[in-house]
C-alpha cells in the first residue's frame, strides 16, 4: 500500500502533524464526514446511528460480535461504522448489516449534527484509559460495554476469498511442499516482541521439514509505534501484505498455521479459522486470545507476567524493569510444541507425519 513507500509515508506524518496544529482541517474533516453521513441518511430516511473505531486490526475485528449483537437489539436503525481508509475492507469483511464511511483522520461528527446523527458510540475498552477502577474483561465483552451490552456471545468473522485462498496455495505450496506456515514478528511494542534470535531458531527447526514452507508476514508501520520497522528472518520468503488488509486475511485464511506476536494477524487468523500459536508477555491471553481451540496461547509465566493489564503498569511499551523477561525467556521449545499440536490436529493424512518430526522440547506452558 501507499504507506509503504518512505516518501508517503512522511506526507503521511505531516498530514497527521498539521490535523493536531490547524483546527480549519480537523473542521473540513469534519464536514467532509457529516456530507457521508447525510447522503446515508437522506437514501435510508432515517437518522444513523454512528460507531467508531479508527485502528488497529486486531482492536477492530474484536468490536464486530458487539457491534452485530448491537444492530440485532437496535433492529431498523441505520447503523454506520467510521473507521480509517486502509481499515474499509476490513468492516466489509466483516459481513454485517451496517454502512461503513471512512475518513482520513480520527474524525467523528460534530455534536451539533443531530438532526443527522441519532447517537454516536466511540468503541472504545477500559484498559485504554490510564485509570480505571472496573477490572478487565476480554476484549470482546469490553466493547461490548461500551455499546451498552452486558454480554457478548458471539467470536468474531471475517469473510474469505476462496479463489484468492486456492491460488495464494498453490502459488507457495509447490513441489514436496504441504504445509504453509505464517510467521508474524511483529512491528509492535517493544515489549510484545520476541527476540529475533529466538525466531531465526524456530524457523530454522520448522524448515528441518521439507514439506514445511515458512513465510514471515512483513510491514514496516504500526498505528502505536513511530518509525516502525521489521527485521527479516533469514531463510525465510518474506511477504509484504501487512499493509494490504484484503491480501491479509485471504493469505491468513490459505495457511495451515500462523505463529505470531500479540497483535493483528492473530485475530484475523480466528476470525478466519486458521490455527494460531500467539505469544504472550506483557498482555493476557485471558483478556486478548480468541476463545476459540484452534488458537493456542504460548507465554514464559512470571511474578510480573501481564503487567500491561495491572495498575500502575509495570512497561512502558519500549521498555520494563526486568528487560522483558516474559518474552526473552520464552523458549523455541515451547513455542514450537504448541506449533506441532496444533499442525498435528489439522494435519492431513499425507503430511502430518513429516511436520511431526522435530524433537520435543519442554512442555509449553
Amino acid at each position: 500500500m501507499i504507506k509503504g513507500v518512505p516518501v508517503l509515508r512522511r506526507i503521511d506524518a505531516w498530514a497527521v502533524d498539521l490535523w493536531f496544529r490547524l483546527p480549519i482541517i480537523r473542521y473540513g474533516s469534519e464536514i467532509g464526514l457529516l456530507l457521508k453521513l447525510a447522503k446515508i441518511a437522506l437514501l435510508k430516511r432515517k437518522r444513523v446511528i454512528v460507531l467508531c473505531r479508527f485502528a488497529g486490526i486486531g482492536d477492530i475485528i474484536c468490536t464486530f460480535p458487539a457491534v452485530r449483537e448491537f444492530i440485532r437489539q437496535n433492529a431498523g436503525s441505520q447503523v454506520v461504522y467510521v473507521t480509517r481508509i486502509p481499515y474499509r475492507s476490513l468492516v466489509e469483511r466483516a459481513g454485517l448489516p451496517l454502512s461503513c464511511v471512512t475518513t482520513t483522520m480520527n474524525t467523528i461528527p460534530p455534536k451539533w449534527a443531530t438532526w443527522i446523527v441519532q447517537k454516536c458510540v466511540l468503541l472504545s475498552y477500559e484498559n485504554e484509559a490510564e485509570q480505571t477502577e472496573r477490572p478487565p474483561a476480554h476484549l470482546i465483552d469490553e466493547f461490548g460495554r461500551s455499546l451498552g451490552l452486558s454480554h457478548v456471545s458471539e467470536e468474531p468473522v471475517l469473510v474469505i476469498d476462496p479463489v484468492q485462498v486456492k491460488k495464494i496455495r498453490a502459488h507457495h505450496l509447490q513441489g514436496e511442499k504441504k504445509a504453509l506456515i505464517l510467521v508474524h514478528t511483529g512491528p509492535t511494542w517493544l515489549v510484545k516482541e520476541w527476540p529475533m534470535e529466538s525466531w531465526s531458531r524456530l524457523v530454522a527447526r520448522l524448515n528441518e521439514n521439507a514439506c514445511v514452507q515458512v513465510l514471515q508476514i512483513v510491514a514496516d508501520r504500526n498505528v502505536t509505534v513511530k518509525n516502525a520497522r521489521c527485521a527479516e528472518i533469514p531463510g525465510v520468503m518474506p511477504l509484504k501484505c501487512a499493509d494490504d488488509v484484503e491480501r491479509l486475511i485471504d493469505t491468513i485464511a490459505a495457511a495451515d498455521l500462523l505463529i505470531g506476536i500479540d497483535s493483528g494477524p492473530i485475530h484475523v487468523a480466528s476470525a478466519v479459522g486458521t490455527s494460531c500459536v500467539a505469544l504472550f508477555g506483557p498482555t493476557s491471553p485471558e483478556f486478548l486470545k480468541a476463545k476459540n481451540s484452534r488458537t493456542e496461547a504460548v507465554f514464559h509465566k512470571l511474578d510480573c507476567s501481564f503487567c500491561h493489564h495491572r495498575r500502575p503498569r509495570l512497561h512502558w511499551q519500549t521498555g520494563c524493569p526486568r528487560d522483558i523477561a516474559c518474552m526473552r525467556d520464552l523458549t523455541v521449545e515451547q513455542v514450537l510444541n504448541k506449533a506441532l499440536a496444533l499442525l498435528s490436529r489439522a494435519a492431513s493424512p499425507d503430511w502430518s507425519e513429516a511436520v511431526l518430526t522435530a524433537d520435543k522440547g519442554a512442555p509449553a506452558h
